[in-house]
């Protein structure tokens, strides 16, 4: 948890009041905190997004070093699987190649997790 302290801004917020930031709790008293936030201490334009998903989803660990696979359980249409990898790319979280391979096939593929390049 100490790391993730560095780099996003800890707070007390009074949770259901959407409009209030909080206060702003030092990462070596993260344990008074009640959120984690996105924005980086001391740099607010930099953000480590921390984002609610109202559905399941898994990670697995690919096995490039320091990358992960993303199993979201949640059905969607082609255009709008095809727009949320835009968005992703967009991000910077997704390479490119992958998205423009997974909509030349019309799906996305990943290796198993005991497959490696």
């Amino acid at each position: 948890m100490m790391r993730e302290a560095e780099m996003r801004t800890l707070r007390n917020i009074p949770f259901g009041d959407y409009n209030n930031d909080g206060e702003v709790i030092s990462p070596d008293d993260y344990e008074n905190a009640n959120a984690i936030c996105s924005d980086m201490p001391g740099n607010p334009d930099v953000h480590y997004p921390v984002i609610d998903i109202d559905h399941p989803i898994r990670t697995v660990r690919s096995s490039t070093e320091g990358h992960s696979h993303l199993y979201i359980d949640v059905p969607m249409t082609t255009e709008v699987y095809m727009a949320l990898l835009d968005a992703l790319v967009a991000a910077g979280l997704v390479e490119a190649g992958f998205a423009e391979g997974s909509k030349r096939r019309g799906h996305s593929d990943l290796r198993l997790p005991w497959v490696h390049k």
